[in-house]
């Protein structure tokens, strides 16, 4: 085997022990910023939403707002962010079938903050 055999078996190989490594995907958010969003590679306890995830806002008035903090309240929530965001995922759930959720929330990934 010449020396550049070598080189390309080698190229090979290294292209077959790095095709494990974590594709990434850039998406254009509708303010037109630049994310990287990254397969989750970390721990439950590494993860964390505010670092590793993106943000939902709505405005609502005051009045809806209240109704919201009184029904988390008396359903003792501590949290109104989990229990607004259980009740969305849960929507979301029920029209999107078992299946089609599942497939679409068992694929995570995580915003990677671009330095």
């Amino acid at each position: 085997m010449n020396k550049f055999d070598r080189i390309k078996a080698n190229a090979d190989f290294i292209q077959d022990v790095n095709s494990d490594v974590k594709q990434t995907q850039i998406i254009t958010t509708k303010g037109q910023k630049q994310l990287t969003l990254e397969p989750n590679m970390l721990s439950n306890k590494e993860r964390s939403r505010s670092k590793h995830g993106r943000n939902l806002i709505t405005h609502l008035f005051v009045e809806e707002l209240e109704a919201i903090e009184l029904t988390a309240e008396k359903l003792g929530e501590p949290s109104m962010s989990n229990f607004v965001r259980q009740l969305i995922l849960d929507k979301c759930q029920s029209v999107l079938g078992d299946e089609e959720y599942d497939r679409i929330t068992s694929h995570k990934r995580n915003v990677m903050k671009n330095k």
